[in-house]
Formats: C-alpha cells, structure tokens, sequence
C-alpha cells in the first residue's frame, strides 16, 4: 500500500463514490444492503492514525506487534463475529518471505483469538502482482470485471477463497466446499454484480461504470514494453511493477501528492507464460504526465526470461487458523 495506494483510492477512482461517511450513515447502509465501503472515521480508533505515524517517524512499521495493533484494534472495534485476513509473502509485501509473513500471520489469529474473535488468515503469494492489473482505476475495473464474469485465474482464486472462509465461519454452509460452491453461485448468477451497483448507487458513485467500465476515460499516455527475447518469464518483480506504478502517478511519493486515476500498469505476461521476441510483456499508463524513459527501461528489468519452462507459483500458499 505505501507505493500503490489502498483500497478506498481505488474506490475513489469511480467518479462520485464516496468513502469518507460518518458511522451514523454507515449502519444505514449495513442496514439496508448488509455491507458498505467505508475509510476510518474519528470514531473508529482515533488513536491508530496517530501511532501510524509515530511507527514511520521510529521505523518501526514493520513491527509485528505493533502492525497486530493497528489492523486488530479498527476491528475489533467495528464488533466483528469472524475475520478473515489475506496476509501476503514476496518481493511485493511488508514481509519478503514465506515465514517471516507466517509469523505475522499467526500473531494475528492468535491475538484476535486472545479476545475471541474468530480468525483465519490465508497467506497468499505476491512475488508478482495478482491479477493483471496495477493502478487505482485499472485495480477497480478488474474487480468490476470479476464481477461481470472475467478475472485473471490467480484473482479468482484469492477472491473465491478469502469469501468462501467468510461464508463458512459465519454458519452460512455446513462445509468450506459448500460454502465455495455458494460464493461462486452468486458470482455467476449475477447476484455479487447487483449487490455491488447497489452500494455504488448509495455511496454516490457513477454506476453506469459498473455496468460499462469501457466508458471510463482513456489515459493520454501509454507504452508497450516488450521481450527482447524469446523463452518463459521466470520472474515480474511485485514490488519494482508497484514503485513504477506510483512513480507513473498511481501512488504517492509523499502525502500530499495528487494520485492519477489513470496511471498504472497492465500485465499481459507473467511468471510460467512462454514469449517470444518482441511479445508485449505488459504496458504503461499515466494520464497527468508523460511517462519518463527510466520508468520504461526500470520495467524491462523488472521482468526476467529465461530458456526452459518455469512453473506457475501457487497463489494460496497456506492458511492459518
């Protein structure tokens, strides 16, 4: 999130969606569609945004107890019956391997069990991006896109499984099986996609882009990046693709920096694909600034293709319960 944004800068990029709600408006919401999308507010856990920032100031944001803190104090406050929590490992996360993200992941369960909050953390790959997409709108319309039918194997999968977990802790199926079965139902019978225009429609945003996400403006800027030789990508560095996407104007380099909608990245090759010279790997988009020759040249060395065939990494590395 420090270089690619988070997710209420991807809501924002639907025009009019607002995020920023008191609680009062927000239990109308869960009262009427059972969800909403909301940022925190002065009433949920006030004093989180201010030890943030005294995290930064002491470099100790990498602090294992102190990140427990921070996300299990905002729900714990919100009054949850289960949580389900995607914890990421790899060159893209707050933790680069698989058992320092492990740790954080057990001290989650283990301290939101501590006041008994029901907790499953799955710990989920990100030594490449998941999905195609990087970039506050591109993100947003993958995610609308998931919803009409359409969505990258590795996103399905994540999104299918953290929702199947929901389903089940919460008594709606007997079985993890049953409740997968449940969560892919309402995506196919269209169900997920009208609750989502729901919500956009009440939190004020553009719905027409629910229904035809082609109608979002274009950027004014864009650049192919292609293999400068045949063979299979072994490697399409999640943090490198997430650093040039905020220097493209997707994220923010400090907190006061206007973020580009429109600015991010579009994968067309990842780890496992075969290519051959001249293939496009992936593009680069910004809508505010033209795109600098170092980001293009930073982006070809961010993938790396070799002569024999590569395995395509599990995206579901293990679960934590």
């Amino acid at each position: 999130l420090g270089h690619t944004c988070g997710t209420l800068d991807k809501l924002d990029s639907i025009p009019g969606f607002n995020t920023q709600i008191p609680l009062d408006a927000f239990y109308t919401l869960l009262e009427k569609y059972n969800f909403g999308l909301i940022g925190q507010t002065p009433e949920i856990c006030p004093a989180d945004k201010k030890m943030y920032a005294l995290r930064d100031a002491t470099a100790t944001v990498n602090s294992i107890p102190l990140i427990c803190g921070s996300i299990l104090s905002k729900k714990l406050a919100e009054n949850l019956d289960v949580l389900v929590l995607d914890v990421k490992a790899g060159n893209g996360a707050i933790f680069q391997t698989k058992e320092k993200a492990r740790e954080l992941a057990e001290a989650l369960v283990q301290t939101a069990g501590q006041f008994n909050l029901k907790t499953v953390a799955l710990l989920t790959q990100m030594d490449q991006p998941l999905g195609n997409a990087i970039g506050n709108w591109f993100e947003a319309e993958e995610a609308i896109r998931m919803l009409h039918g359409e969505a990258p194997d590795d996103l399905y999968a994540v999104t299918i499984e953290l929702a199947a977990y929901m389903v089940w802790l919460t008594g709606r199926a007997d079985s993890l099986e049953n409740a997968r079965d449940r969560v892919q139902e309402k995506l196919q019978s269209g169900e997920a996609l009208q609750r989502f225009r729901e919500i956009v429609k009440a939190q004020n945003g553009d719905v027409s882009l629910v229904d035809f996400p082609d109608r979002y403006a274009t950027p004014k800027y864009s650049i192919d990046i292609k293999a400068s030789e045949g063979g299979y990508v072994s490697m399409a560095h999640a943090r490198e693709l997430g650093k040039i996407s905020m220097l493209l104007g997707a994220g923010r380099q400090k907190k006061e920096d206007a973020v580009d909608a429109l600015a991010g990245i579009k994968l067309h090759k990842k780890v496992g694909a075969q290519v051959s010279n001249g293939d496009v790997l992936c593009t680069l988009f910004a809508d505010l600034q033209p795109i600098p020759e170092d980001l293009i040249q930073r982006t070809a060395y961010a993938y790396k293709i070799v002569g024999d065939p590569v395995d395509v990494p599990p995206t579901i590395l293990e679960v934590i319960d």
